[in-house]
């Protein structure tokens, strides 16, 4: 019983570390104003003493949620371990409690992979680097690919290496010779449908002689190639078009100097031969700190930073470096800790215990399974972030805290910000976006094809469509509420009727079964079709009073998400 204290630490695991931050802390005490950047959305102020009220609450019911957990995690152990979803592994501090939830793959895939892909592999890629900054410094890209690549041979031999380059240049020849972004894209998806298939996952574990760990590791790895070869594929189409417009201007004008039509980031040259650009792609796909799994790193912004200079290694520099590697490693500790207590991964799959748990202790079990995702993703980004890092490089690391967001669109911004990035240069924008002059019908399929992309990308399963289409139409239903708050009517009618507090107050009760359907969704995604229809079902329908009662502390979370907000979290 004496960690249940510790269990409780669970709620907002990035943010007690940033609560310790100077910087943040100063920002918290002169924020009052809204300002414009790029996490903050403008909020009206509340009395504090209700602020205080909704956060405490808000944080109080979370925490008595988990309890229900770790007490419905007690009774499991039985069951569990008989159905394999449970294993002992004891160790200093939870020797107490050696039963482990181990049914999450990812994540235990990650640590049977932990010292070998990211500790010393990682350690050797450092020390090259840094040799290469002293003796070479403009090759040292070049060093990483080819450690990159014998990573890859080392690991899943020489035929997993070709398979990962025959892909790359294989759609990099088609965007070279055609020059065409929709065929270019065409050629994309083709690429894409054969990892998500089952025969492909059976031929690679046929190669690895049945290594199961191995081939979904490979299997993980060549999605991230995926997104990289159609990153710098499109970047390359663009590349051709603007210097063909810029030959069309200099012949039409006779002018001896181009001029150039600004493609935001387009750091392809003219005078790169195939086999230069062949280079750069080879440089892009096997850079090593994001090979493995992530996160993806847009070419343009690769492209750009890895011409900056080495990194100036500073006493304050290599303290930043140094503790923001200790973070990591020590919420990866905190990960394995809470699941030697909590078991809500493999609960999420008992449909008998999902449909008589009581709704408080399912509304845990959601919560948790939650913000495990976000621990998880934090640590698995933020590490290759990090030592990207060392690199000069600036990469979309890890993931803000979920339980501090109520909003689908600010989901899919901080949580995998590189997924993010890459959807918005490579489909979104493309595509037209979201500008007023497209009309209602182009936006709305402009919105819609970025996420049929995630569905395809991600397996495209049954609870893949059903988690890829609520979290479009939750999009979709945000972005029209925003608009219409924007019109000179609403306006008006907010100014005449309301004060800023009680727009907000509306706003936030407005947003609360979104916020549901956001939570809802994800366990679509994480736990499956069948735990997401109990969810939805339980939820939504079981019992009116309980329904209310649900959306009625998601409305003191929405207030509470909204109050960080103000203060840039």
């Amino acid at each position: 019983m004496i960690y249940i204290n510790l269990i409780f630490c669970f709620l907002f695991p990035v943010k007690l570390f940033l609560l310790f931050d100077k910087k943040v802390t100063q920002r918290m005490l002169e924020n009052d104003k809204c300002k414009k950047n790029s996490l903050q959305r403008c909020y009206s102020r509340l009395q504090i003493f209700e602020v205080i009220v909704y956060a405490l609450t808000w944080v109080g019911l979370y925490l008595y949620s988990v309890k229900q957990v770790f007490h419905l995690s007690k009774v499991y152990i039985p069951e569990g371990y008989r159905i394999g979803d449970l294993e002992r592994r004891k160790d200093y501090l939870t020797s107490s409690q050696p039963w482990k939830d181990v049914h999450d793959f990812e994540w235990d895939l990650w640590l049977y992979w932990f010292y070998e892909m990211t500790v010393y592999a990682g350690v050797g890629h450092f020390i090259i680097m840094r040799i290469c900054e002293q003796f070479k410094p403009e090759y040292r890209f070049h060093m990483s690919a080819l450690y990159g690549i014998a990573f890859c041979i080392y690991f899943y031999g020489a035929k997993g290496l070709v398979i990962l380059l025959a892909q790359s240049l294989l759609l990099f020849s088609i965007s070279h010779q055609t020059k065409n972004v929709a065929l270019t894209w065409c050629a994309a998806i083709t690429l894409t449908l054969p990892l998500i298939s089952t025969t492909t996952f059976d031929k690679l574990r046929e190669m690895f002689d049945d290594n199961d760990l191995l081939t979904v590791m490979y299997v993980v790895m060549s999605t991230m190639c995926n997104l990289r070869y159609i990153a710098f594929s499109v970047e390359h189409c663009w590349s051709e078009q603007n210097m063909k417009a810029s030959h069309n201007i200099k012949e039409e004008k006779h002018k001896s100097k181009a001029v150039k039509r600004d493609i935001d980031g387009n750091h392809q040259s003219e005078q790169k031969t195939f086999l230069g650009l062949t280079i750069d792609l080879i440089l892009y796909q096997f850079y090593f700190p994001l090979l493995s799994g992530g996160p993806v790193l847009n070419y343009n912004k690769f492209a750009e930073q890895i011409q900056r200079p080495p990194v100036t290694w500073t006493f304050k520099f290599f303290l930043k470096y140094i503790l923001g590697i200790l973070r990591y490693i020590f919420w990866q500790f905190v990960v394995n800790f809470l699941l030697h207590f909590l078991y809500f991964s493999s609960i999420n799959t008992n449909e008998r215990l999902l449909n008589r748990v009581p709704l408080l202790t399912l509304c845990g079990l959601a919560l948790c399974f939650v913000q495990f995702f976000c621990m998880k993703y934090m640590v698995m980004y933020g590490l290759p972030s990090r030592i990207a890092l060392a690199d000069n490089l600036d990469v979309p690391g890890a993931s803000h805290c979920v339980s501090s967001k109520h909003r689908f669109t600010d989901m899919w911004k901080y949580f995998d910000r590189g997924l993010h990035f890459w959807l918005v240069r490579y489909i979104f924008v493309p595509l037209g976006g979201s500008k007023d002059g497209n009309g209602f019908v182009r936006n709305t399929i402009n919105s819609l094809i970025p996420f049929a992309f995630v569905y395809i990308w991600h397996g495209a399963r049954h609870e893949h469509l059903v988690w890829a289409g609520l979290n479009w139409f939750g999009i979709w239903i945000e972005k029209i509420a925003d608009d219409l708050s924007k019109t000179n009517q609403i306006k008006a009618l907010e100014a005449k009727y309301f004060s800023p507090s009680v727009s907000r107050r509306i706003r936030a009760a407005v947003s609360t079964p979104l916020f549901s359907l956001l939570i809802v969704s994800n366990l679509y995604f994480l736990a499956g079709i069948t735990a997401g229809n109990i969810y939805m079902r339980r939820i939504y329908t079981e019992d009116f009073v309980s329904t209310l009662l649900i959306h009625l502390v998601l409305y003191l979370g929405a207030q509470t998400s909204m109050e960080l907000t103000r203060f840039g979290f």
